[in-house]
């Protein structure tokens, strides 16, 4: 079966996006550092386009969607109390965004399992060298052992090179937001999401709850 038709075996796997993300973003770009400085001035960027051109700034936009989608979405939004927006950052596309990424993915710890390799062995490790001692000792080990670590180091290099290929798109902006609000208990609570923006402010994309 071709790396191409997992993906549709999504239930193959269960996984944390946002840890794999983590793991795996220091291997999409060969220089983090340059990347998000380039993230940042693409930002500054767009921020004085918007005021040089006499139009609203761009953290007045937030506020206006932000608050729409506030309108929308809250059991009582009476009780919405706005209290501080973060700084205005560009927001990219991540490796799992990408769905040939992903069945790659899927598949790789696929062929991890079946080579009995536990988490504690993250997939950006290479193996090869382990398995040039088991092959060296081969009479210690199945045959079908040395097999499906050869196998799942081949699909990690298939992974590893899809990673180091994808380029991240600009796709909005993203926004951390506080803000007070009746819980459903009817009792005040302070809350604090994660907004992710179109890129002309004017729709909310995804909402987050921050976790950190």
């Amino acid at each position: 079966m071709g790396v191409f038709d997992f993906i549709k075996k999504k239930e193959l796997v269960k996984m944390d996006e946002r840890l794999l993300n983590e793991r795996l973003k220091v291997f999409t770009f060969h220089k983090p550092k340059l990347f998000a400085m380039k993230k940042n001035l693409l930002a500054l960027f767009f921020v004085s386009i918007f005021s040089c051109n006499g139009y609203a700034q761009p953290i007045e936009l937030v506020k206006k969607t932000i608050r729409s989608y506030m309108s929308e979405t809250l059991g009582d939004y009476e009780s919405y109390s706005p209290v501080s927006y973060g700084s205005i950052d560009s927001l990219f596309t991540k490796p799992l965004d990408d769905k040939i990424i992903e069945g790659v993915l899927i598949e790789t710890l696929k062929r991890k399992k079946e080579a009995g390799l536990g988490e504690n062995i993250p997939i950006t490790y290479s193996i090869s060298e382990s398995i040039e001692k088991m092959k060296k000792e081969s009479h210690l080990y199945k045959e079908t052992t040395i097999l499906n670590w050869e196998i799942y180091e081949a699909q990690r290099r298939i992974l590893m090179s899809f990673i180091e290929l994808f380029r991240p798109e600009f796709i909005g902006w993203e926004v951390m937001h506080k803000y007070r609000a009746k819980n459903r208990y009817g009792g005040i609570e302070l809350f604090e999401y994660k907004f992710s923006l179109a890129k002309d402010f004017k729709s909310v994309m995804k909402v987050e709850e921050n976790n950190d």
